[in-house]
């Protein structure tokens, strides 16, 4: 192969500045000639080998051995335009295209990808997933009636005159000598030891906690089991039937403001202090008992099914995914403690097709992971190589090339690019795909083409699904008097907002 001894010429801007100065020099060193009837007699030469119908190689080497000056080749350039040569011109051309320069054997077939088409084609895919699993939860979704509360407390007989004697003294000038300070821990919680400290706590009375202070009825006091009392503090157990009074009346958030009243033995009107009462977070763990449907995907309604799922306050639903260490918030539509409607959003991405945990946090305690699928929306990226320039003309094209030509041979050339060598995408630099991405299509594309007798094909193509690219080759070849300039395209898809790579 023969490289071409004379500078090339470009369409690119820095090019045309370059052909400008060039021109610009030729001016000042070549007289301007206007050409004759009579060629030189070099000229003349090869005009008369293209009379006799040449092989493109005898041709391009007749015109090489002939040295033509610059000034020469643009006057062979200009007659083989005009008609009395076009024909023996055009004959010429058409040797050229039909040599085989091109692969021996035929390239490997590429499936070329239709952006808009594959786009829709995942939504339609979507839509019908969200369908079917839609329909799946609609059962579920009917929320259920609402369990039976539980029956009215047997209340003391006491209790009713005692809370008559509170409701009096509370309203009067208290005289007790009994100080309350402080409890440990400051909030009482049912089941748990409650710490009263003080002064003055005399000898062994009574202590009541009073649910809700500001509406001290008979029916929410609780009497508290002793189980030590001192001047300066006093050891209660925080009753466990106030919880029955939550499942009836659920306080919010599981918390609930309240009284204790302590009342030493032989003191009328003992002394009381507010507290705030609130569950016991082991009485109260959530359970997920079932998912429907147990697969999910971004837009979905579905239902989880269990106990304790709330406890008084909106419960927190939480998606993990230990393939990515990504999780999410679900929105809650509808609840009560043995049922909650959640949403998985449209937008949400970060998660890979497969197992992910369900968990329910019902603001006192988070259940156990419940397994489900995960089935994302996929999305598609493309990615575009430089551009491979393949080009082959006579001495005489060069001084008027139209496209970038950076490597020529006289007879034809073939020229390599290594089209993804390595892929870079929102700061991420990679070689293979991982996560659930593949290859979806790879395409050569034409650019710009002179001639038949070219064309492009790769090689190491990577298949429909595949995860490696780095050894894709794009080949650009292209006969005498033709030229081709192409582009690689390499689409991919997978999980929304998943990492390409690892």
């Amino acid at each position: 192969m023969t490289a071409h001894p004379f500078p090339l010429i470009s369409d690119r801007p820095a090019a045309k500045a370059l052909l400008s100065l060039l021109v610009l020099a030729s001016a000042l060193l070549v007289p301007t000639m206007a050409w004759s009837a009579d060629p030189s007699p070099k000229v003349k030469a090869a005009l008369d080998l293209l009379d006799r119908n040449p092989t493109p190689k005898a041709f391009l080497e007749a015109v090489r051995k002939a040295g033509l000056t610059r000034v020469e080749a643009q006057e062979l350039e200009k007659l083989m335009q005009t008609p009395r040569y076009e024909a023996a011109y055009r004959a010429l051309r058409t040797k050229a295209e039909a040599e085989n320069h091109g692969p021996a054997v035929p390239p490997p077939t590429t499936r070329g990808v239709d952006l808009q088409a594959l786009r829709q084609s995942i939504r339609q895919e979507h839509a019908t997933r969200l369908a079917s699993l839609q329909a799946r939860a609609q059962s579920g979704l009917q929320q259920p009636p609402a369990r039976m509360a539980s029956p009215p407390r047997r209340l003391d007989p006491t209790m009713t005159t005692r809370m008559a004697t509170f409701s009096r003294v509370r309203a009067a000038t208290n005289s007790s000598p009994v100080r309350l300070t402080g409890t440990q821990p400051d909030q009482a919680i049912t089941g748990v030891v409650l710490v009263i400290q003080g002064r003055d706590l005399g000898r062994q009375g009574e202590v009541t906690i009073i649910v809700g202070a500001e509406d001290p009825r008979p029916e929410n006091a609780f009497d508290c089991r002793i189980i030590g009392w001192g001047s300066e503090a006093i050891h209660v157990m925080v009753p466990e039937a106030i919880e029955d009074m939550h499942r009836a009346r659920p306080f919010p958030n599981g918390r609930r403001s309240a009284l204790v009243w302590v009342k030493p033995e032989g003191d009328l009107s003992g002394r009381w202090r507010p507290i705030t009462v609130t569950l016991n977070p082991d009485h109260f763990e959530p359970v997920i008992e079932s998912v429907s449907p147990p697969e999910m995907t971004p837009g979905l309604r579905f239902a989880i099914r269990g106990r304790n799922l709330t406890a008084g306050a909106e419960p927190q639903v939480k998606l993990s995914q230990s393939l990515t260490g990504m999780w999410g918030t679900l929105r809650s539509l509808g609840y009560n403690a043995e049922w909650i409607e959640v949403l998985v959003p449209e937008g949400w991405d970060r998660f890979r097709a497969g197992r992910a945990g369900l968990t329910v946090n019902n603001g006192l305690a988070t259940s156990a992971s419940f397994a489900v699928d995960f089935v994302p929306v996929e999305e598609v990226v493309e990615f575009r190589s430089d551009t491979l320039d393949a080009c082959s003309w006579g001495l005489f094209s060069i001084l008027v090339g139209a496209i970038d030509c950076p490597s020529q041979g006289i007879y034809g050339v073939e020229e390599r690019l290594r089209a993804f060598e390595r892929l870079t995408h929102e700061g991420r630099t990679f070689t293979g795909l991982a996560n659930d991405w593949q290859v979806a299509g790879l395409t050569a594309r034409e650019l710009y083409r002179d001639g038949r007798g070219a064309g492009c094909y790769f090689e190491h193509a990577p298949a429909v699904g595949a995860t490696e690219f780095a050894d894709t080759v794009l080949v650009g070849w292209a006969n005498s008097f033709n030229g081709i300039r192409c582009q690689a395209t390499l689409t991919i898809r997978g999980p929304r907002g998943v990492p390409m790579s690892r």
